[in-house]
């Protein structure tokens, strides 16, 4: 285990006992022993550094003590606004785009998603199902903040969630792209969104709204069709590792 999410009630300076899955996943998935020291996180980003110190039948006792945060190399907020896609797709899509350094996931409906039973308690469950998926997903990667997967919401609504010192770009398979993705990203954003469609992909005139009105720009990731779980950490991985070499680019 690189990372341990802390329950609301264990987080912070002192000695708390976990049950539940966290104990289930401490003591009898990752067979964690007595003694062993690890790192934390709590719901909230803080970073702990924790001990096992005791070990009971249906719960443990840690010792919990807060460290400084982490001193990574600011890089701008990362968004994935991701087509709905069938099934359980979103949760692979989740698991790793977490581990790759998405910091929030926003799904959407489109004109060519398979729309499921909304607004009620299966809805609820999904929604329970993700939040669980990326605080795994944080546990095995080790990385300090557990990303915020959000209600998904229909197209129009990505337009009205832009932000200032914001950039936008729309990942599509037609080579409409108008600049090079390392042209897009020679500027200082505080947030990079990134829109993946679901497997219909989108209809040309969701294109021309997104690229029209909404202010996305258009990025071609090749001439070959990506399964759209496939191009979510295509495009994040792109975007993720440029940003963190801007630092070693040369002007000459």
């Amino acid at each position: 285990m690189r990372t341990l999410v802390l329950p609301p009630e264990c987080s912070g300076e002192g000695r708390h006992r976990l049950t539940g899955k966290p104990f289930h996943h401490l003591c009898h998935v990752r067979r964690t022993a007595l003694g062993a020291r690890f790192d934390a996180i709590d719901e909230d980003g803080g970073r702990y550094e924790v001990v096992l110190v005791a070990v009971h039948e249906a719960s443990c006792d840690i010792d919990v003590v807060p460290v400084s945060p982490r001193h990574d190399p600011a890089l701008p907020r990362l968004v994935l606004y991701q087509g709905l896609p069938k099934g359980r797709k979103l949760d692979q899509i989740i698991r790793q785009c977490t581990e790759a350094g998405v910091d929030e996931i926003r799904p959407f409906f489109s004109r060519y998603t398979v729309v499921e039973t909304r607004g009620n308690e299966r809805d609820a469950r999904k929604r329970e199902r993700w939040a669980a998926v990326a605080r795994e997903a944080v546990q095995q990667s080790g990385r300090a903040t557990i990303p915020r997967v959000f209600e998904p919401v229909s197209l129009d609504a990505i337009a009205s969630v832009r932000e200032p010192d914001s950039i936008g770009l729309l990942f599509h398979e037609a080579p409409l792209a108008q600049a090079s993705l390392h042209e897009y990203l020679t500027g200082s954003p505080q947030t990079v969104a990134m829109v993946v469609g679901g497997e219909g992909g989108f209809a040309p005139a969701e294109v021309d709204f997104l690229t029209g009105e909404a202010g996305y720009r258009p990025v071609c990731l090749g001439p070959t069709v990506l399964r759209t779980e496939t191009a979510a950490i295509y495009a994040l991985a792109a975007v993720r590792t440029i940003l963190r070499e801007k630092p070693t680019w040369r002007s000459d």
